[in-house]
């Protein structure tokens, strides 16, 4: 049976290996990715978001933008001597992102994306 996966991240070179499995496990039906921040802002996040679409020739999963901060408000420290300055380690993506994807709101929003994929 095939299982519907939201994939939450933040879009480094640990969380891409996950991704690209879902990408193309025909035992999952990836119904969206959220790019939030982590070892990366949230908008360098995105961007590794959009390059993996590229990548995989998967523009038909959709990107939301995700959290920005945790929710105590605190800036997030980022870690780069670990996962490179961009994320993918010595990988710097040469993709030009639209970041006025989607925001992430609530499961709402994805309740209906599930549902229209269903049909």
């Amino acid at each position: 049976m095939v299982k519907k996966i939201l994939f939450f991240s933040d879009f480094g070179i640990d969380d891409n290996i996950a991704v690209l499995y879902a990408f193309f496990n025909k035992e999952i039906d990836l119904v969206g990715v959220v790019a939030d921040y982590g070892n990366v802002s949230k908008q360098d996040a995105l961007r590794n978001a959009a390059y993996l679409q590229k990548l995989t020739g998967r523009p038909d999963v959709p990107a939301f933008a995700g959290a920005e901060l945790p929710l105590t408000g605190d800036p997030p420290e980022y870690v780069p001597d670990v996962h490179g300055i961009e994320g993918l380690g010595p990988i710097i993506p040469d993709i030009e992102v639209d970041y006025t994807l989607e925001n992430f709101h609530g499961i709402q929003e994805i309740i209906e994306k599930i549902r229209m994929k269903s049909l």
